[in-house]
């Protein structure tokens, strides 16, 4: 069995669990599932190569207070907003048939690699309208705006505590031993020096 150290999270903002997610791909050897249920501060994240003037109404993002972040890893655009702080792939999508519940991004290292997930357990739509129609959009989405082809979680599953510990069960069963892992043992990996680039954009 290959070993995994699980951190969990709880409401913990989006750009720190950014931070934590690169010092532990850059600085650690050892392979790690991070799951935060909840970002207790609104944000909305791009990937590496993300502009905001083509991605955000950044007019309303202002409006709203909301930050914008550039991640490390590539991607789309993720809205995080979240009040507290299976199913097949498609584009790079997860999809229940043609509706999007989740998306995903990559950081590849010479050693190492890194997948995160955005599960869209509950959202706004009006933190939705601060998103622009992208430029590029996979071919499941037929032209539809954001409202129109997303899904709430929430509308499938009685309990996100339930999809959470099913989140780890699915794990577990492909072979790996999930052990615990504490915010300490993150903390001193965080101090280590690495290449940082996850940050908050001027609008």
């Amino acid at each position: 069995m290959v070993a995994v150290r699980l951190l969990r999270l709880a409401g913990v903002p989006i750009l720190q669990q950014l931070h934590i997610e690169q010092a532990l791909l850059r600085t650690d050897s050892q392979n790690w599932l991070v799951v935060n249920d909840g970002s207790s501060v609104p944000a909305i994240v791009m990937g590496i190569s993300g502009k905001a003037e083509e991605l955000v109404h950044i007019d309303k993002a202002i409006e709203a207070k909301v930050n914008v972040i550039k991640r490390f890893s590539g991607g789309g655009t993720v809205p995080i907003f979240c009040p507290y702080g299976n199913f097949r792939l498609a584009c790079h999508d997860y999809v229940f048939d043609e509706n999007k519940f989740g998306g995903n991004a990559q950081a590849i290292t010479k050693q190492r690699w890194l997948h995160h997930t955005s599960f869209l357990w509950d959202f706004e739509d009006k933190r939705m309208a601060l998103l622009q129609h992208p430029a590029r959009v996979p071919p499941y989405r037929k032209g539809r705006e954001h409202l129109q082809f997303l899904l709430r979680l929430k509308d499938l599953m009685p309990l996100r505590s339930a999809f959470l510990r099913q989140l780890e069960t699915a794990v577990a069963r492909q072979g790996f031993e999930l052990q615990e892992a504490s915010m300490e043992e993150v903390a001193a990996i965080l101090n280590k020096e690495h290449l940082q680039t996850t940050r908050i954009i001027d609008l």
